[in-house]
């Protein structure tokens, strides 16, 4: 069982704040291992050179991700699904509930599709070209909040 501390952080950093250490013993272990032979030393050693480069590269990739990319990346998940619930409610709270969820799920779809940012550049570039600041980039909360 978690500590109580560990439910309000983020899983995934946590998880990485403690398995820190054992990841980079065993890859510093594979990299140590394997440098004799990417150095090529004795007979045969121009053979498997490729394949133990190979190995160190693919070790110190997947460790990065390991502990960069996919926490981070995983935030970002986090943080645009708390977006979307906080835009539901505001729209659920103006509009019914059945059509707060389809506007929410195909404002996500287009966010998927990329679809969403070509029309708020668009919607920009209108507002620069006609002189004006643009309008409706943000949902704001209803006045009895």
């Amino acid at each position: 069982m978690r500590p109580a501390a560990v439910f309000g952080a983020l899983p995934a950093v946590h998880a990485g704040r403690v398995r820190l250490r054992p990841i980079l013993m065993t890859t510093f272990a594979l990299i140590a291992g394997m440098l004799p032979v990417a150095i090529g030393l004795g007979e045969g050693g121009e053979f498997y050179r490729p394949m133990a480069v190979a190995i160190i590269g693919g070790t110190i990739t997947s460790t990065l991700l390991t502990l960069l990319v996919v926490p981070t990346f995983y935030d970002s998940i986090e943080v645009a699904r708390d977006r979307a619930f906080a835009k539901y409610h505001v729209r659920e709270a103006r509009w019914n509930p059945f059509l707060a969820f389809v506007l929410t799920l195909a404002e996500a779809i287009l966010a998927l599709a990329g679809i969403r940012s070509a029309y708020r550049l668009a919607k920009k570039a209108y507002a620069k070209l006609a002189g004006r600041k643009a309008r409706g980039t943000r949902l704001e909360p209803l006045a009895g909040d």
